[in-house]
């Protein structure tokens, strides 16, 4: 393995070295999951393995819209504070009523 050591460039780059990489950076799109490996199971070629998928990004994620919260908040005690196009989807559940809002 070599040894990696600050060359001239990346002590001080130029200013156009430095407009590529920070544009380069920009493009770059976060990993929208991850696929951890629980474990082998069985024998040889025969074995599988298990494996757990974490979305970071998507329906699949953990997180929430505020909507979505603010539903959860509303729907008992202030119904009127709610918009009418989730008011009327309120019967399909929280996710479909709470669809396309994105604030």
């Amino acid at each position: 393995m070599k040894q990696l050591s600050k060359g001239e460039i990346d002590a001080k780059p130029t200013k156009e070295h430095e407009m590529e990489m920070s544009k380069a950076l920009k493009e770059i799109k976060p990993k929208s999951n991850d696929h951890i490996t629980i474990g082998f199971y069985g024998k040889g070629g025969k074995g599988y393995t298990i494996k757990e998928v974490i979305y970071r990004r998507g329906l699949g994620r953990k997180r929430v819209s505020k909507m979505f919260i603010n539903y959860l908040h509303l729907k008992d005690k202030h119904p009127q504070c709610l918009p009418q196009k989730v008011l009327k989807l309120k019967e399909h559940g929280p996710r479909i009523a709470t669809l396309g809002y994105r604030f």
